[in-house]
């Protein structure tokens, strides 16, 4: 029962030195909601991004390019056989003009060069998903068809895109502990100003023997109130800022597809990223109000 009574204690005064302080409580989180912002929109990127790497590794899509004398007909009967193929998903035939349409479309460069030439350079080819088990007995399977001319593999494209992932993460991450440190710091130096701000109220509570954690609590309190609302601001404006860049930027962004179907990230992370600003917010006004002494 003491043990509550002290909670709704520190509770209530936090609060009270909360909206006492309101001017330097607003610019703390302010400063914190621009910090969890950033991250929450860095989080974003990097968790569609490893998505999308783990959906390529996990279901690759190859290409078998056909050789240019290769008729419809024998591309189309290559492409039924290998929809019987264990492991095989996906099959789908492209003609050189499909082929030459989706390249256009997605680089317009390349639909200008088509224009000014007058045959179709691109040869026929077959689109499909292998599982990973199943590429070395595909691969077997093709080589006595003289129609194949090469078979694209994924891998090295995937293996360059892993690489630029983890350089990406660790400027991430960087990033992201210097926002950290930033927003500790920011929380740090507003409790102190305010505990400067009540230092006759502090001397006044040790006279009358006031227990030091009974001084320390409230300011501890303001702090994770602090951090708290800078968190829920900064995820919900990260979020709605990831909302405008899909919509007006990435929904053209004609070189990388998948850039464009971004999603928000899952509420799991949401509450991570809130939970973290509660701890910034305890850490630094923790750490501001061990530094009350007795008078």
């Amino acid at each position: 029962m003491k043990l509550l009574i002290d909670f709704s204690f520190y509770i209530r005064e936090g609060w009270a030195n909360f909206t006492r302080s309101r001017m330097l409580s607003i610019f703390s989180i302010l400063i914190i909601s621009v910090s969890i912002a950033i991250i929450t929109l860095f989080s974003t990127v990097f968790f569609n991004v490893d998505t999308y790497l783990k959906g390529m590794e996990n279901n690759p899509v190859y290409s078998i390019f056909l050789t240019p004398d290769t008729s419809a007909k024998e591309g189309k009967d290559l492409a039924l056989y290998l929809e019987t193929l264990k492991g095989v998903s996906n099959v789908k035939l492209v003609l050189p003009d499909e082929g030459m349409k989706k390249l256009a479309k997605r680089f317009p460069l390349a639909g200008e060069i088509q224009s000014s030439i007058e045959e179709n350079p691109l040869p026929i080819s077959i689109r499909l998903r292998i599982n990973t088990t199943a590429v070395a007995s595909v691969k077997q399977v093709l080589k006595p068809y003289s129609i194949v001319e090469s078979i694209y593999s994924p891998h090295f494209f995937l293996s360059q895109l892993k690489s630029l992932s983890s350089a990406v993460s660790f400027f991430i991450a960087l990033i992201a502990v210097i926002l950290i440190l930033a927003s500790i710091f920011t929380i740090y130096n507003v409790i102190r100003i305010t505990i400067l701000a009540r230092q006759n109220d502090i001397a006044i509570m040790q006279l009358v023997g006031a227990d030091m954690k009974y001084i320390r609590a409230p300011f501890t309190i303001e702090g994770t109130l602090q951090g708290l609302f800078g968190g829920i601001l900064g995820a919900l404006f990260g979020s709605g800022l990831i909302s405008v860049i899909r919509a007006h930027y990435l929904a053209h962004f004609q070189y990388l597809p998948f850039l464009s179907r971004i999603t928000s990230l899952p509420l799991s992370y949401f509450a991570g990223i809130i939970l973290l600003s509660i701890t910034m917010g305890l850490f630094g006004s923790t750490l501001a109000a061990s530094r009350i002494d007795y008078v």
